[in-house]
């Protein structure tokens, strides 16, 4: 690179920092974007801006701030949640908590239906009646299948 083109790239940066530095103040001006999906957040945020009557550059130093106060200095290491499941947008949530009542009901299903064959008339109207009666239960979908083929191929 020449003398010249040296000055020139000098003479830039002086302006530009002129121009930031405005009152003898120091001012770093940073710009970000703001996805199609995001945009009701930044409404959101602008009328924050209006209702406080406050400038727009202080709210987001703010955020930053809060942001900041919460993560700062963090874990160095870069998490491993890159790499995971969470990261493909797969949430897995605990099953939840089957009422006492279901869950025997469940068991008395499964049992059903590994025995099936076994069961005598009088036990397979009893799982019949407990199926009906349980139809939001997989197993209870499962017997009634089951019970209804049995009777047509032996009636």
């Amino acid at each position: 690179m020449s003398y010249n083109n040296e000055l020139i790239n000098v003479n830039k940066r002086d302006l530009l920092n002129k121009l930031l530095n405005k009152f003898h103040r120091s001012y770093v001006i940073r710009s970000f974007s703001v996805g199609q999906k995001d945009l009701p957040i930044l409404a959101l945020f602008d009328e924050l801006v209006q209702r406080e009557k406050a400038k727009f550059s202080e709210l987001v130093v703010r955020a930053l701030e809060e942001y900041v106060r919460r993560h700062h200095p963090g874990n160095p290491q870069l998490p491993l949640t890159r790499f995971t499941v969470a990261e493909a947008q797969v949430t897995i949530s605990k099953p939840a908590k089957m009422d006492p009542k279901k869950e025997k009901a469940r068991e008395m299903l499964a049992f059903a239906i590994e025995h099936v064959d076994k069961l005598p008339p009088h036990s397979r109207e009893y799982y019949s009646r407990l199926a009906q009666e349980n139809q939001d239960l997989e197993e209870a979908l499962q017997l009634i299948k089951l019970l209804s083929e049995k009777d047509t191929t032996e009636g």
